[in-house]
């Protein structure tokens, strides 16, 4: 399968940790690998739902920015 919402992420970690079986068995019927279950489960408990989504187009303008940044910095940086 392909890319999952937010939401479907957080129902699909909720059933995992329901069903009490490992991983690797779990994950099959969902297409994606267990090391991705294992990072979707990790960012939820650090930061909720919002942890399990794309960042906002805010955020997107402002790490472009920062990128930018960065780049010229390293410019007037000597060798």
């Amino acid at each position: 399968m392909g890319h999952y919402s937010a939401k479907q992420k957080e129902k699909i970690i909720l059933k995992f940790r329901e069903s009490k079986t490992k991983a690797k068995n779990f994950v099959k019927s969902y297409g994606i690998s267990d090391q991705t279950l294992l990072n979707w489960c990790k960012k939820y408990d650090q930061s909720g739902i919002d942890g399990l989504g794309a960042p906002n187009s805010a955020d997107k303008e402002e790490l472009i920015i920062l990128r930018n940044e960065v780049k010229e910095l390293k410019k007037k940086m000597p060798n």
